[in-house]
């Protein structure tokens, strides 16, 4: 039967130096893991190799480097002590060239050989700086731990929408250890929701959704025409919004279990930066956590902004952040401002049959080429949008009964209007 390495791996003449290296490294590598001192390892050293071995390796064996002998006071159980401290008796850390000799009461370092010079070199290595194997450092849950209890990856992508989560998939494809942090502070009206940033909670998602809902009321309208006798229901935005609601949360789960099937550790919690390579999240009960990485990506996208020089905007008004986790209808809406944010909204109340009105300070779609801005305010026009042009707020205050009332002046005569709505969206930028 041939003969076998300290690795279990038959001996043949392809075995290297690092190979001989890494057997003789192997066994009390494996008992200084599970805790068990060195005194009784023996290295195998004058088995009878087998005829069939051959001589290339039957030589190196009888130059591989011996481990140290066991003594009261030092030697091989000092190194095992040493192991887990990071350094031998004397304070020699592990990454110096010395170990303890056989002849050594004391435990003093001598010179060794060359192979024993390469064996030690080769250990601490493997040795992390804390003097605990690497593999195991790496294993720890949620990423390898730093001295002060801190989560160690290769990345840390602060913020979960779709570019952060993008980021995040790649770098763990490519094998390093990463990390995303993720955190919505509540709106002003207090909507929250989950992971997937602006598309998938409060943009493109929620949005096409209603928008198809609008269409459907405008197919309704229009089958009267096709030989379609069926009446005009009312729309139930209630049962609408449930809907929208309910999906958007399976996308929030969908991110999450893609972020595990991807070894990606996912935080909830606000971060702020300690220094360049470590932030300092908190959680919602005030639990502080450090994170350190290699490198960090601020992927944090941006959140509506409210006009705060106009009296009454914060306290009574809603963004796009607020527009689709509403419970219940907006009914009369004023939508302010004439980004595309702005006319989608107003796009979609309109086509579900509310009253919705576009005020317009200067021109539609201002980075957009004005022909087709024109058509679509046009097309908004036709089918129930009222445009108000030249228009800027000043006020809104509340009623008795719970209404918006609003205040603006027209730009070009300086004339002041008012008007009454249920809700008052600000799509200002």
């Amino acid at each position: 039967m041939a003969s076998s390495t300290l690795c279990g791996s038959p001996a043949t003449a392809c075995c290297s130096t690092w190979c001989r290296m890494r057997c003789s490294l192997l066994l009390p590598m494996r008992r200084l893991r599970t805790g068990c001192r060195t005194s009784s390892f023996q290295p195998m050293m004058n088995r009878p190799q087998s005829r069939k071995a051959c001589s290339s390796h039957r030589s190196a064996s009888n130059t591989r480097p011996r481990a140290p002998a066991a003594s009261s006071r030092g030697g091989a159980s000092s190194i095992c002590d040493g192991a887990m401290g990071g350094a031998l008796p004397g304070g020699t850390p592990l990454a110096s060239p010395l170990v303890v000799g056989a002849g050594s009461a004391a435990g003093s370092p001598t010179r060794p050989r060359p192979q024993a010079a390469a064996a030690a070199a080769a250990m601490a290595a493997l040795l992390g700086p804390v003097g605990r194997f690497r593999w195991r450092v790496r294993a720890v849950p949620g990423g390898a731990r730093g001295a002060a209890g801190r989560q160690c990856y290769d990345l840390l992508v602060i913020g979960g929408g779709s570019g952060g989560l993008a980021c995040a998939k790649e770098a763990a494809q490519l094998g390093k250890k990463v990390a995303v942090v993720d955190y919505v502070e509540p709106s002003p009206r207090g909507t929250r929701w989950g992971l997937g940033g602006t598309c998938v909670n409060v943009g493109c998602i929620p949005k096409k959704l209603m928008h198809q809902a609008a269409l459907l009321g405008g197919m309704i309208h229009d089958a009267s025409h096709y030989g379609w006798k069926v009446a005009q229901p009312p729309h139930d935005w209630r049962k609408m919004a449930e809907a929208v609601q309910n999906h958007v949360k399976s996308l929030n789960w969908g991110h999450r279990v893609q972020l595990q099937d991807r070894k990606v550790k996912y935080f909830n919690f606000k971060a702020s930066f300690v220094n360049p390579h470590m932030v300092c999240g908190v959680s919602k009960g005030g639990e502080e956590t450090l994170l350190s990485a290699d490198h960090i990506v601020i992927a944090t996208g941006g959140r509506p902004r409210y006009p705060t020089h106009i009296e009454g905007a914060l306290e009574y008004g809603i963004t796009s952040d607020d527009i689709f986790w509403l419970k219940e209808s907006p009914g009369k809406t004023l939508v302010v401002g004439a980004s595309y944010v702005a006319l989608e909204c107003a796009g979609f109340l309109t086509g579900l049959g509310l009253d919705t009105t576009v005020m317009i300070r200067s021109v539609p779609l201002r980075a957009f080429d004005q022909q087709m801005a024109s058509l679509v305010t046009e097309h908004m026009a036709v089918h129930g949008t009222r445009i108000l042009r030249g228009c800027t707020p000043l006020r809104v205050e509340r009623l008795s009964d719970g209404r918006l009332q609003v205040t603006w002046v027209d730009l070009a005569s300086d004339k002041k209007d008012t008007g009454t709505f249920d809700t008052v969206l600000w799509a200002v930028g």
